[in-house]
């Protein structure tokens, strides 16, 4: 495949966790793959291993908060490629704890990049998908969108932001050919979370009563629903909500 038909994929948060993943998997599928976050180290280090394996990757560090920087870095990437087909916008944090224990850093910081990243991600994709007329948004949300998660209520609301984004903003860019889709994970085995759970095996242990395909996911199974909704496949899906939880949310 020549580079100038070689799709382009956008990957907030790329740099490490679900990001990397997704990044090597369209790395695999012959897209040129244009990653950024606030760690510079994490990018690096990803567009290296993705390099190493004969694939075109590059990297930038930029704050999802901050609507200037994302916007140029798509700015960037369009200039390097003259298109933009899809865009995961995946970075997001969380603070396991109840609502009444959370200081106003917390709150802000969750809101402040989860949501607001997002909305950024989504405007800045959104601009140079619209020069082409075709473009697929896929924004990362959370089974906690749907259900009830002790311990993580300011965390569930920015996801359920998301999912009313999506659904709306599907609407908005339909006459553009442009999708917006977003994905429910369930719990993944991430670096991050295998160490919580290591902290806190009680509630490995309920998670995994409570799915019934009994085990958390790995990375793989967010990466192939995620690669399902940037391809042809799902041409014809906009403004919906995959949710992918091992059967968390019907339990």
């Amino acid at each position: 495949m020549s580079d100038n038909n070689r799709k382009v994929v956008v990957i907030s948060g790329g740099g490490r966790g679900i990001g990397k993943s997704l990044a090597l998997a369209f790395a695999e599928q012959a897209y040129h793959v244009c990653i950024f976050s606030r760690s510079e180290e994490d990018c690096r280090k990803t567009a290296e291993e993705i390099s190493s394996l004969g694939a075109d990757a590059h990297y930038w560090t930029a704050d999802v908060k901050n609507q200037r920087e994302v916007a140029n870095v798509y700015q960037q990437i369009f200039e390097r490629y003259g298109r933009i087909d899809t865009a995961v916008n995946n970075a997001g944090v969380i603070a396991r704890e109840p609502l009444l224990n959370q200081g106003s850093e917390d709150i802000e910081k969750m809101v402040d990049i989860n949501v607001k990243g997002t909305i950024h991600c989504c405007k800045a994709a959104a601009v140079f998908m619209k020069k082409k007329k075709s473009g697929s948004i896929i924004n990362m949300a959370s089974v906690g969108a749907l259900i009830g998660l002790k311990g993580r209520s300011v965390y569930s609301a920015t996801k359920g932001a998301i999912v009313a984004l999506t659904k709306s903003l599907a609407i908005e860019l339909a006459s553009y050919n442009i999708t917006v889709n977003a994905l429910s994970p369930g719990a993944v085995k991430t670096p991050f979370n295998q160490k919580w759970f290591s902290e806190n095996p009680h509630i490995l242990q309920e998670i995994e009563g409570r799915i019934p395909l009994g085990r958390l996911a790995d990375p793989l199974d967010i990466v192939d629903p995620v690669l399902f909704l940037a391809s042809p496949a799902a041409r014809y899906i906009t403004g919906h909500t995959l949710v992918v939880d091992g059967g968390w949310t019907i339990s």
